[in-house]
């Protein structure tokens, strides 16, 4: 019997420690998971900060190449427009691209003193959009920026963004971020890759002068209608092997008439002031990007949008 007690007490022990055991391993695998999380937490936010520092650092060094730039023109085949990629340790890496703002139509030049469209630049606008005047783009982007309250024909006025829910403010004024188009009338219903195509001829930042050393073939058709298509293509690849310096070089290349430059050569340039910066930063498994809007005053290069 002494033994049976012995046993008993020995089995206790034996359940009581194994118990013991099991809590300690449950409680170490716990501390384990917790731990691995918090590095994963940690890791993460170490990586996102790195990420947004060589953002910026990127931008500093794209705004150095900017000032190094003292050609007098600007063209696809100096150094600022090539894509630019830094390989880091592992399979991390920094690309960078920087383009031409100015390679694009200005949509905010459509209108005289925000009124009136503006009849050539309003037919550049028609045609880079593909549309009629009173179009399902045209008329409510224009709506948005004058200055009155009478909607065109397919457009919206300050009566139809205050009764959506929430309301919006109407701009009455030049739009301010290619952002702004997600808030217009029957702009808002695209999906964002659809408004971005919609959009990609255009920009509402800069001068409204036109590079004639940057513009696509499209940008450049619509500038100039009476242009065939074939002219257009022998000019764009003239101007790789030999840059445009004077706006009446572009028109001599071209052949265009005496009625077409007085009528277009104020809206053209060959020297650019607003440039789009555009950086993806990859570390580990974490990809940040930035967008910013550059001007070039003199010698200067200002920040006028950025996001990341």
């Amino acid at each position: 019997m002494a033994i049976f007690h012995q046993n008993q007490r020995k089995g206790a022990a034996l359940i009581t420690v194994l118990v013991v055991l099991t809590v300690l391993t449950w409680t170490l695998l716990d501390y384990l998971d917790r731990t691995r999380e918090d590095w994963a937490i940690a890791t993460a936010y170490r990586d996102r900060i790195h990420s947004r520092l060589l953002c910026r650092s990127a931008l500093a060094a794209t705004r150095e190449q900017l000032l190094l730039d003292d050609s007098g023109i600007d063209w696809l085949g100096e150094k600022w427009a090539k894509p630019f990629l830094t390989q880091l340790p592992g399979a991390n890496e920094i690309r960078v691209e920087l383009t031409d703002e100015q390679s694009l139509f200005n949509i905010n030049t459509v209108l005289i003193a925000g009124q009136m469209p503006h009849p050539g630049r309003m037919a550049v606008l028609q045609r880079l959009l593909s549309e009629k005047p009173e179009g399902m783009l045209i008329s409510p982007l224009l709506d948005w920026m004058d200055t009155d309250d009478v909607p065109r024909r397919g457009g919206a006025e300050r009566s139809y963004y205050a009764q959506l829910r929430p309301p919006r403010f109407i701009r009455n004024g030049p739009i301010t971020s290619m952002a702004e188009l997600s808030l217009i009338h029957n702009w808002d219903g695209w999906t964002a890759s659809r408004r971005a195509a919609a959009s990609a001829p255009i920009t509402v930042y800069g001068p409204g002068l036109i590079n004639v050393n940057t513009a696509s073939a499209g940008v450049l058709e619509a500038l100039v209608p009476s242009a065939p298509p074939a002219a257009i293509a022998a000019v764009i690849d003239l101007r790789w092997q030999k840059p445009f310096h004077h706006v009446d070089e572009f028109f001599d290349a071209l052949g265009t008439s005496a009625a077409d430059r007085r009528e277009i050569s104020p809206q053209l340039t060959v020297r650019t002031q607003y440039f789009r910066f555009h950086v993806d930063v990859t570390i580990n498994d974490l990809t940040s990007s930035a967008t910013a809007i550059l001007r070039r005053v003199v010698r200067r290069i200002q920040v006028v949008e950025w996001a990341e």
